[in-house]
């Protein structure tokens, strides 16, 4: 890897232009979104979480298809809602996680790049996808950020953002595609990875010890028709006639070997194959892949 340059002054690089972006970011997000509806399938996994806690069984009190970390990811916002509601609790769950993401973010990127960096994730979050606000896709581009963007300088950082990327790709399958690409830029076990495996392992123990009737009775039933895809004949033609021509273009650039970017471009390609392999079409599966690409060209 090529030795990282300065090209700013020393001022530009200090941390209250993160703490700066950070803020506007949020205050932007809160402006915005406060006023808004929440998507139907985020406001439904929150009062899922809310369900859980008070004692619901997850698969078969609330007959849901997706994953159980799904749910699980909204439980502050949950507990959160007792005390403010819950529609406002999410919004600020969502947000902190975006504040926590771009404060991450700026330890991981490389030092010549991570304030445009931030600048355009805080943009992609504020002003990108406003109705998908929440979604499942939105949380995997903040939680899988700052692994994406390079090694933690700090042990404990490093801890916390390979626990922050094993949640985020372990949302989806599908996003385990995205993970594999951005691994094979590194071909090294650092705690990062060791980080995310851990994570995984936990979140797969969690499924047996507690989630059972979901995979047992729910997940059965549900595979057959929701993970075989529901898109139309046209809107598959769409995808690949504009999104696979965009992934040759990343991959060709890639080739260039920029010194800082290519995780972002690899997260790109394979959040982008999990909006083919989904093959449903909905506007929120394009958040993540449209992020990382939004951070590459950055």
């Amino acid at each position: 890897m090529a030795r990282e340059t300065e090209l700013s002054p020393p001022g530009a690089q200090g941390w209250p232009f993160c703490a700066l972006v950070i803020l506007l970011a949020a205050a932007g997000a809160l402006a915005i979104h406060i006023p808004n509806y929440l998507h139907q399938d985020v406001a439904w996994l929150s009062w899922a979480a809310d369900r859980v806690i008070r004692g619901d069984v997850y698969g078969r009190d609330l007959l849901e298809v997706n994953p159980p970390l799904s749910m699980l990811v909204y439980v502050p916002a949950a507990l959160l809602g007792r005390l403010v509601g819950l529609d406002l609790a999410i919004k600020l769950w969502i947000v902190f996680i975006a504040a926590v993401s771009m404060g991450l973010l700026w330890q991981t990127a490389e030092r010549r790049i991570r304030l445009p960096v931030i600048i355009a994730l805080g943009l992609f979050f504020v002003l990108a996808f406003p109705r998908e606000f929440g979604q499942r896709e939105q949380l995997a581009l903040l939680l899988t950020a700052p692994y994406v963007a390079g090694p933690a300088r700090h042990r404990g950082l490093a801890v916390l953002s390979g626990v922050m990327a094993g949640i985020g790709f372990a949302l989806k399958p599908f996003f385990l595609i995205a993970l594999l690409l951005v691994f094979i830029t590194r071909r090294r076990i650092r705690t990062e990875e060791v980080a995310i495996a851990a994570t995984g392992a936990l979140y797969a123990a969690g499924l047996l010890l507690f989630f059972q009737p979901w995979l047992t009775e729910m997940l059965p039933k549900a595979a057959a028709f929701y993970y075989g895809g529901s898109s139309s004949a046209v809107m598959l033609i769409v995808q690949l006639g504009f999104i696979v021509p965009a992934m040759v273009g990343i991959m060709w650039l890639v080739s260039a070997k920029q010194p800082g970017t290519q995780g972002f471009a690899m997260a790109a390609i394979g959040f982008t194959l999990a909006v083919i392999l989904q093959n449903k079409g909905f506007a929120y599966h394009f958040v993540a892949c449209f992020g990382f690409l939004a951070l590459y060209l950055a």
